[in-house]
């Protein structure tokens, strides 16, 4: 494979963006251009929804995090620097509308989580395959990328019952990242109206490992794994009120969820959400990684032009074993909730696999769910949105430093081809 081969070799940079990021730089370089600040994200979510109730100021350490080590080390272009701005006042506002939701519904918190299924594993291990054939199922609610990416409604989408305005928003979103990186529908295609993710909620409690697919930021992530689990249980609950707000007048479905993001805090979720069962996938980390890293560098380069693969590569390596060390600390606990499945599996008999998870976790699996998986396994073969090729070359790692940074992980890689539980 030559290095033009490469899915992300060279970021695209649309005209319009590189002329932002020349007079943003001449802006920045004669001292006209303000510096990221926490509480002018803060005022700028308050004067657009008119409301000033953040439900408590625990979220303001990682904001703090965040906005100095985007400002200081992620090395954001102008564009990504507005970008970057713009995702923490969505995520700021998100928490003025979740908390006047809740004020106005009290009730919706008291409706339990009816055993929500989630998928967690290391990303590029067929997680994204086996969350659409499990949203198949006619029982589940799937969560989409509209909700997730904006989970409650101003006061008067409320009254009107009109969720346009969020689905827009959304499409607007996911236009932008497609358009500054082509390549990213061949990683991780996403529509608005489609399941997606639950990571995005996560971003409106500021800690999230979401945030950083956008840049280099060692302080916040240094942070991330210093949490204590009764702080990883108190941002769990956050996130746990905004899936109760969302499932209102739906309660008969069971949640189905994914993101790599709960895998270093499986503990908390399980704790926090005692009702929820998880499937784990797996894949040879030799095989993962790679295109991990791909996948990091195509996200951050949408951001920065100074994106430095190698140093990318064992930076995300060494944090995909840790996140693959925490999630199995929380295995003994809670064995019987856990059922693991290999990719290999996964890709070789998808419906047979679904259908012995069922069976390990006790849902009902229906012959409308089998129809329903096969003709979407129809409408969506492999490579769809075309190839995606990388190397361990290129992110500066051997197949050797992959086992050296996994070591320990491969008896239960070894263990998920028998789809063990």
């Amino acid at each position: 494979m030559s290095a033009g081969e490469h899915t992300f070799e060279r970021p695209f940079r649309p005209v319009g963006v590189r002329i932002f990021n020349f007079v943003g730089s001449c802006a920045r370089r004669w001292g006209f251009a303000r510096p990221l600040n926490a509480q002018r994200i803060l005022d700028a979510a308050c004067r657009k929804t008119g409301l000033h109730d953040f439900g408590g100021d625990e979220f303001r350490q990682p904001l703090e995090l965040l906005v100095h080590d985007y400002e200081h080390s992620a090395h954001l272009h102008p564009f990504g620097r507005l970008c970057v701005a713009n995702l923490l006042k969505t995520a700021a506002t998100n928490r003025l509308l979740l908390q006047a939701a809740w004020k106005r519904h009290p009730e919706y918190l008291d409706v339990p989580l009816r055993r929500p299924l989630y998928v967690v594993g290391m990303p590029r291990t067929g997680t994204t395959l086996l969350y659409n054939l499990l949203c198949q199922d006619p029982a589940a609610r799937p969560l989409m990328a509209w909700e997730t990416m904006f989970p409650a409604r101003t006061l008067r989408e409320e009254q009107t019952e009109n969720d346009r305005p969020r689905k827009f928003r959304a499409k607007v979103t996911i236009d932008v990242m497609n358009r500054m990186a082509p390549s990213l529908k061949s990683v991780h295609a996403m529509h608005a109206d489609a399941p997606e993710e639950d990571g995005w909620l996560m971003n409106n409690t500021f800690v999230s490992l979401m945030f950083t697919l956008n840049g280099c930021i060692p302080n916040y992530s240094q942070y991330l794994r210093e949490l204590s689990q009764a702080e990883c249980r108190r941002v769990y609950e956050f996130y746990a009120r905004q899936l109760q707000l969302l499932q209102a007048g739906d309660q008969k479905r069971h949640w189905v969820l994914k993101s790599p993001v709960h895998q270093p805090t499986l503990q908390a979720l399980l704790e926090t959400v005692p009702d929820a069962y998880v499937v784990q996938t797996h894949r040879d980390p030799r095989k993962v990684i790679p295109s991990c890293c791909s996948l990091l560098s195509i996200t951050r380069g949408i951001l920065s032009d100074h994106h430095d693969l190698q140093e990318s590569g064992r930076e995300f390596a060494e944090r995909m074993a840790y996140a693959v060390r925490r999630g199995m600390e929380a295995r003994e606990r809670f064995r019987s909730r856990i059922c693991d499945v290999s990719f290999e599996n996964l890709i070789n008999d998808p419906v047979g696999v679904v259908q012995q998870i069922y069976g390990r976790l006790g849902y009902q699996f229906s012959a409308e769910m089998e129809l329903a998986m096969r003709k979407w396994l129809a409408e969506n073969p492999q490579h769809k949105h075309g190839p995606h090729r990388y190397t361990l070359e290129q992110f500066g790692l051997t197949e050797a430093d992959i086992e050296h940074i996994f070591a320990g992980y491969g008896p239960l890689f070894e263990s998920s081809r028998k789809l063990a539980g």
